[in-house]
């Protein structure tokens, strides 16, 4: 992973490789069923089936398709200002019902208010603090470039109750061979903490 900006703010214009993919089929599987008995029956047997549908890089000749692509990135760290507002908003919410509980039990209704405002003042210092210390981070990851073939049929068998009997779900997923044709970049923006670095 490649850092390129890190800050409260980012404003960026970068580019990187990547590469074009589309839906493909691979394959054909049988449907999900539910029946009386754990044994599986001849797929070929099953009637309603379902295209197993995969992600594919874009290839020419036998080669990745990559392409150059320029992206401006945009992004601001949470607000310390918006963070002490909900954090002052939930810490008096649950101070207001913790205190509704004490002066529920203890007749004093000066609790109800006092941890009210205890828990607006503690939410909102936390809140602020909190947002404060977060940063965003502009980074670019490598990602494989894979290619996938369906090779077979897997099935699942688990006991359970449909329409309030009992018997097994049998569940199907193309078993996919992937091959690896390199890396591409994949840029993205993340929220870090800066005690964290």
């Amino acid at each position: 992973m490649r850092v390129i900006s890190t800050g409260r703010r980012i404003d960026q214009t970068l580019t990187y490789r990547d590469v074009v993919h589309h839906r493909e089929e691979v394959g054909r599987i049988p449907s999900d069923i539910f029946l009386p008995t754990a044994e599986t029956p001849p797929l070929e047997t099953l009637k309603k089936v379902r295209p197993v549908i995969v992600e594919q890089p874009e290839m020419v000749g036998g080669e990745v398709q990559v392409r150059e692509v320029t992206h401006r990135f945009q992004e601001s760290a949470p607000s310390a200002v918006v963070g002490g507002l909900v954090g002052g908003f939930v810490g008096g919410v649950v101070g207001s019902i913790v205190g509704g509980f004490a002066s529920l039990f203890t007749g004093n209704g000066a609790l109800l208010l006092g941890a009210g405002a205890l828990g607006l003042a503690g939410g909102a210092f936390l809140g602020a603090h909190n947002a404060a210390d977060q940063e965003v981070q502009l980074v670019v990851e490598e990602q494989p470039v894979l290619s996938k073939t369906m090779t077979g049929v897997d099935t699942e068998v688990s006991l359970g109750r449909l329409k309030g009997k009992s018997g097994y779900f049998h569940r199907f997923s193309g078993q996919l061979n992937t091959t690896e044709h390199g890396v591409y970049d994949v840029p993205r923006i993340r929220t870090i903490r800066r005690s964290d670095r």
